[in-house]
């Protein structure tokens, strides 16, 4: 039997194998942790030995070499008589003032190498180790001088020379602010060596450029060891002729196994010249053998004791796990019912999540397929939800009019609509009906508010439903107004026909008491006079009932011709007074071409527009008649300086019967029957005025109507 068939055998078995790789993952923690831990203890100590070496190195060049430069300065200070002798070239006098100093300075420091004075032309001028030696020039073999006489000021740094490698302190030397030269003292890198093993504990040694070495003529007491690029000096410690030929010293932290020890080199540049350039640096070898044998003693104790444990625990649970997995298994079977039971539902509930999905969806295309304006808004006119045809009429992205008030939306006004029927559906819980013309969107609209009952059955929403209803408006409009001139042209016709006959014999009669009178020769005083009266007043008012029955019915069975704008407009003009057209100031800006209308009527009401615009100016005031089109209309506008109207009389100027003339002067039917005119061919009559800003009437014809 394979061992897969082994573990799915049973419940038991399945057990057995779990809790064991539960097992080998805790110990895989544990031995990773430990792992981890042990290799962090081991890189914190590389760091903090290397800490430990930069931070003595440091101490060294600050306590060693460091007061050096104070020596000097305090030298010079408080021997002033030095620098006189200096700048006096008195070589004896100078090496005698300076001789106990030097010898103090030795004795204190074995590795004091040499105290020098420089001249700035570049030579030497006293050696204290060989005052015998002098004069030599420098230039080329001591750059760090040269550099002090450019700059000077104080310079640490080190130098390779003919003797080795040293720690030079040079000091620039004045006398009454003139230029005498440099002091110079020199010591040897060996010190180092010899201070930092007491307290690193490692092997200790130092590198350098083996270009740089070659300037080195003085021999070595141990040979040193060339590594490519580098140069390493043992100091005489014969650990380092076991390092591999090829090592690199430009490479930090290597391993290097020697003998039975492994050991980390570390490599610190820590030399450099008077430019900042690095010239060599100290070798450590690190001896890391224990850390690592602590390591693998860790790993192999980690292996034994998860081994050990595994083993005990697997015997446990297969002696004890039989009861347990058998209730196990009989609660499994009852789980597993559950779980159908439970899929069963939740299947269910899917099932009628949908359906509810759906009918919210066919909710919505109901709702968004009425073709009037429905909203649904909460007790302070905010809109909650709007359907498709809302967005349309305002013309704006679905969801961009949530929160946003009706009010705002229909008359961007910041409070209700004058008659809005919401505010009676809030009061009164109850459905209200109100006809509305919204004057930003130019439309009329039948409002309808329903209210929404809570649970509760208490208000909650109001539903508003806003039909346009502009097009049956301006249909009754107009239908109202051919019923008007229906009626106006049945009683002008009717009151001709009735009154004609009375008024003619009226007429007859008075003629003839007129004749008798003048035959008799009394054709004077009172009786002749109201017998003449008579007869004219007779006169006018058969003259008023014809001008009737033609302003009423005359151009609803005109006929329809064709003719010239202007010759029509000089038509027009040639039945007022000569005067009157010189009053009348006239801008064609229309093409010469054919209009096809009634041209009786037009012309009838063209001059009854402009009789009222003469008749509201002073006299020899000029009135401005012009024509011209826009892209759809043909245009004629009359506009005058007269007196103008008040809100009242423009509002009612184009009602029939409406005028503001004394009786006798006009009927009140020229701006009905223009209008009447204007709508009969796809135009419109529209007045601005205001009181002492005149008056302009435009009167509109569409040109699809009068353009054949």
């Amino acid at each position: 039997m394979s061992l897969f068939n082994w573990i799915f055998k049973s419940e038991k078995h399945k057990a057995i194998f779990v809790v064991s790789l539960v097992i080998i993952a805790l110990s895989a923690a544990f031995f990773n942790e430990g792992f981890k831990r042990h290799s962090r203890t081991i890189d914190q100590n590389i760091i903090e030995k290397k800490k430990s070496i930069q931070s003595t190195v440091k101490n060294i060049n600050l306590y060693l070499y460091a007061p050096y430069k104070q020596r000097l300065s305090s030298l010079l200070s408080i021997h002033n008589e030095i620098p006189k002798i200096f700048m006096d070239r008195d070589r004896d006098t100078l090496y005698r003032h300076t001789l106990p100093i030097f010898e103090a300075l030795e004795r204190e420091n074995k590795n004091l190498d040499e105290m020098q004075y420089h001249l700035p032309d570049g030579r030497s001028f006293l050696r204290m180790g060989s005052p015998e030696k002098f004069g030599d020039d420098l230039r080329k073999t001591r750059p760090a001088v040269q550099h002090v006489h450019q700059i000077r000021t104080p310079l640490t740094c080190y130098e390779i020379g003919n003797n080795g490698v040293f720690f030079r302190i040079i000091y620039p030397v004045f006398y009454q602010g003139s230029y005498a030269g440099v002091l110079e003292l020199g010591v040897k890198v060996h010190a180092i060596v010899e201070a930092l093993p007491k307290q690193i504990l490692d092997s200790l040694a130092t590198f350098f450029m083996t270009d740089r070495w070659q300037k080195v003529t003085k021999p070595l007491e141990h040979e040193p060891l060339i590594f490519g690029k580098h140069i390493l000096i043992t100091h005489n410690n014969p650990f380092y002729k076991y390092l591999p030929s090829d090592l690199d010293l430009s490479r930090d932290n290597q391993h290097l196994t020697i003998g039975d020890k492994l050991y980390l080199l570390h490599a610190f540049p820590l030399f450099n010249d008077f430019q900042g350039k690095v010239i060599g640096g100290l070798v450590v070898m690190q001896d890391i053998s224990r850390a690592l044998t602590v390591r693998k003693n860790f790993i192999f104790q980690s292996v034994i004791f998860t081994f050990f444990l595994l083993a005990i625990s697997l015997i446990v649970l297969y002696l004890t796990f039989g009861k347990l997995i058998g209730k196990l298994e009989h609660s499994k079977s009852t789980l597993k019912k559950m779980v159908t039971n439970l899929g069963q539902k939740v299947e269910e509930r899917k099932q009628t999540e949908m359906q509810l999905y759906e009918s919210e969806k066919e909710w919505e295309r109901t709702f968004d397929a009425i073709g009037d304006i429905v909203t649904i808004m909460d007790s302070k006119f905010r809109i909650i939800k709007a359907n498709q045809a809302t967005y349309n009429m305002f013309n704006v992205e679905p969801g961009t009019l949530m929160g946003k008030l009706c009010h705002e939306l229909f008359d961007s006004k910041l409070s209700t609509c004058s008659g809005c029927p919401c505010i009676d559906t809030i009061k009164n819980c109850q459905v209200c009906t109100a006809e509305i013309e919204h004057k930003k969107l130019g439309k009329s609209f039948l409002i309808t508010t329903s209210p929404v009952p809570d649970k509760d059955g208490k208000f909650s929403h109001i539903v508003h439903i806003a039909k346009d209803i502009t097009e049956k408006k301006e249909f009754e409009t107009k239908l109202r107004q051919s019923q008007k001139l229906e009626i106006l042209a049945t009683f002008a016709a009717g009151a001709t026909h009735e009154l004609a006959t009375p008024l003619g014999t009226i007429a007859v009669a008075s003629g003839e008491i007129l004749q008798d009178l003048k035959d008799s020769g009394t054709a004077e005083g009172t009786f002749y006079d109201d017998i003449l009266l008579i007869r004219e007043q007779v006169t006018r008012c058969k003259g008023i009932l014809y001008q009737m029955a033609a302003d009423a019915g005359e151009h609803m069975g005109e006929e329809i011709v064709s003719f010239s704008i202007r010759e029509f407009i000089d038509d027009t003009l040639a039945l007022f007074y000569q005067t009157t057209i010189k009053q009348i100031e006239v801008d064609i800006q229309v093409d010469d071409r054919l209009i096809t209308m009634p041209i009786l009527s037009l012309c009838r009401v063209l001059r009854g527009i402009l009789k009222n615009s003469i008749d509201a100016s002073e006299a020899g005031e000029p009135i401005f008649l012009s024509c011209h089109e826009s892209d759809t209309h043909l245009l004629f506008e009359v506009r005058d300086q007269g007196e103008g109207m008040d809100d009242y009389t423009l509002k009612h100027a184009v009602d029939p019967f409406f005028t503001t003339k004394s009786p006798g002067k006009g009927m009140g039917l020229g701006l009905y029957l223009a209008q009447s005119l204007a709508n009969r061919f796809g135009g419109d009559l529209q007045i601005s005025s205001s009181p002492a800003s005149g008056t302009t009437v435009t009167l509109s014809f569409a040109k699809e109507h009068i353009y054949f």
